[in-house]
């Protein structure tokens, strides 16, 4: 009974071995990483690990030389399979082995977005690499729109005819964002995607606004009425005027306003939807919150504040029913 004590010991050791060794992932530092699964080779070659070790590989990953892809065309390391017979070759669908994801292209004025999904569906990588981009992103110099224009980087491609021209639609390739205006006084939400459904993007830029808004200056309300910035379309001809509709621009916030005999809640949509802007601001109400004194329930009896219209006849009576305002 001895006798067979110490082989079954030594496969009950070697099993986890085995078993772990099918789950292994080898990362490989490129400029376009690779992962290899042990798991999917060792089930395709029948858990017969001597097919690779240590005629092809050394067990010890840190003891394999690294190769080129030339290399391994020539029968070395993975090539000894992938040759187009045993399985698929290396020279075939480069990322059925290299991991690919979208470039996010960094540029202060108009950020870019590849993505490498939609152009490996419909080319080969060998169209783009190594000759019109170097593999490894870091090693492929920035290039101009006029460049493109010329026919370099993207715009080897993207003329017109291949693809798209460069200078098609900016929005295709730079995503547009939502811009928030700060504003202590009336901050604006600036919409891309409503102008961009009316206009190219070359109505505005450059010649309105640079690309990168931190370097458009600030301008006034009266500026614009000058024709300058947003007023070269806002006239009141081309698209609504600036001075037309405040809220069309200045998100309106419902105010909550504290106050001892109970808090106030103030609705701008229900004012503007009966008044226009101008009917309280700057006259009544600064447009900056902050910067408007409390007033007493005396003064606005006398016409002051909200009592200015909430005098019993073009509104109900400051004096009439305090829980009309009041949170009670």
């Amino acid at each position: 009974m001895k006798r067979f004590m110490i082989p079954v010991i030594l496969v009950a050791l070697a099993l986890p071995s085995v078993t772990a060794a099918r789950w292994i992932k080898d990362k490989v530092s490129m400029p376009l990483s690779v992962e290899f699964s042990h798991y999917t080779h060792l089930e395709a070659v029948g858990k017969n690990c001597p097919s690779c070790h240590n005629g092809i590989y050394n067990i010890l990953p840190e003891k394999n030389p690294d190769f080129t892809m030339e290399q391994m065309e020539k029968g070395k390391a993975c090539g000894a399979c992938h040759n187009g017979s045993k399985a698929f070759s290396v020279k075939g669908d480069c990322v059925t082995c290299h991991q690919v994801s979208d470039v996010a292209i960094a540029n202060p004025s108009a950020p870019a977005l590849f993505s490498h999904e939609v152009h490996t569906g419909m080319f080969g990588c060998g169209e783009c690499h190594p000759d019109l981009y170097a593999p490894d992103a870091s090693k492929n110099p920035a290039v101009t729109m006029d460049q493109m224009g010329d026919g370099e980087s993207c715009g080897a491609c993207h003329d017109g005819d291949t693809a798209f021209g460069v200078s098609d639609d900016c929005s295709s390739c730079h995503p547009t964002r939502e811009i928030a205006i700060a504003n202590p006084v009336a901050p604006a939400s600036f919409s891309h995607e409503a102008h961009t459904g009316m206009f190219g993007c070359g109505e505005c830029h450059p010649d309105l606004f640079v690309p990168d808004v931190s370097k458009n200056p600030a301008v006034t309300m009266d500026q614009m009425g000058d024709g300058e910035s947003c007023g070269a379309c806002h006239d009141g001809d081309t698209a609504f005027g600036v001075a037309d509709d405040c809220s069309s621009c200045h998100p309106t916030p419902e105010l909550k306003i504290e106050s001892d005999a109970g808090p106030v809640a103030f609705s701008h949509e229900v004012h503007t939807g009966m008044f226009g802007c101008g009917e309280c601001h700057p006259d009544l109400f600064a447009p900056d919150q902050s910067k408007n004194p409390l007033a007493t329930m005396e003064q606005m009896a006398e016409g002051e504040s909200c009592g200015a219209c909430h005098d019993g006849d073009t509104a109900f009576s400051v004096g009439e029913d305090c829980e009309t305002c009041h949170e009670m």
